[in-house]
């Protein structure tokens, strides 16, 4: 690597930490702290060491929290107001210097109360740009999106049956620009569909997707679900997804019925 580049990483992280001068630096200085990082610390309070390194890596590394792939693009300036700030407001308190984990925290509850604004104001919901890391590399991004959130709280019958369409391994096939599969997942609400929906993202910029397996399975439509095994197009009401995977929603139990399938599309 470059001596001068490596040396003046090194002088940065020095007068950070240490507020060292970086023009005091020596070669051999250098390269003692490059064999043993830790030394930038001696002389500093030991108390201080956690929050020392956490600001250090704010400052210098950009925020790291522990799921990356749920970062939107949008956090970006939202990480970057809380750390002017210096603190930023999670579960209803104030939290000084928050750690990446609360920072991610505060966000997810910042993104939902953005999404129930706009359906208050019954303006279209937003699709979310995401940044994640290149197939093969370890530093380089790219823009991937997931589908609007979704608002709607989940009733009792779509919990019971959302718990059971994952029993059985149903799956729903979409895409995150398909306004008729946010209008499915929000038929069965929020916590259902976080905690039950297998769901399938089949178009290529969305994140997490799997188009192989869209294409495999040959789905032609969105949203698609696919129920012991068969494939059956188009966005339906509970009592129709509950009569399709053979459940019923009074009992919150498996119908004595059975499946019952829907009729042909002439």
């Amino acid at each position: 690597p470059d001596r001068r580049g490596f040396a003046a990483g090194i002088a940065s992280a020095a007068v950070l930490l240490t507020g060292t001068q970086a023009s005091a630096l020596q070669w051999s200085t250098v390269e003692k702290i490059a064999a043993d990082p830790s030394l930038l610390a001696v002389g500093l309070d030991p108390s201080k060491l956690d929050s020392i390194r956490a600001a250090w890596k704010r400052n210098n590394l950009g925020v790291k929290a522990a799921n990356a792939a749920d970062y939107t693009v949008e956090f970006d300036d939202f990480a970057s107001k809380v750390k002017k700030a210096g603190k930023a407001k999670i579960n209803g308190e104030i939290v000084e210097n928050p750690t990446d984990e609360q920072l991610l925290s505060a966000w997810k509850t910042e993104e939902r109360r953005r999404a129930e604004k706009r359906a208050e104001e019954g303006l279209e919901p937003l699709t979310r740009p995401v940044r994640v890391l290149k197939e093969g590399s370890k530093k380089d991004y790219e823009t991937r999106y997931y589908a609007p959130l979704v608002t709607n709280t989940s009733t009792p019958e779509a919990l019971a049956l959302g718990a059971y369409l994952k029993e059985i391994g149903a799956k729903m096939y979409g895409a995150y620009w398909c306004s008729h599969c946010y209008g499915q997942k929000q038929v069965l609400g929020a916590e259902a569909a976080e905690k039950y929906l297998e769901y399938i993202e089949c178009d290529k910029k969305g994140a997490n997707g799997n188009r192989d397996l869209c294409k495999e399975r040959k789905v032609k439509g969105f949203p698609t679900w696919e129920v012991f095994g068969e494939l059956y197009p188009g966005e339906m009401q509970l009592d129709t997804l509950a009569d399709l995977a053979g459940f019923d929603l009074k009992t919150g139990k498996k119908s004595d019925k059975g499946q019952i399938k829907p009729l042909p599309v002439l």
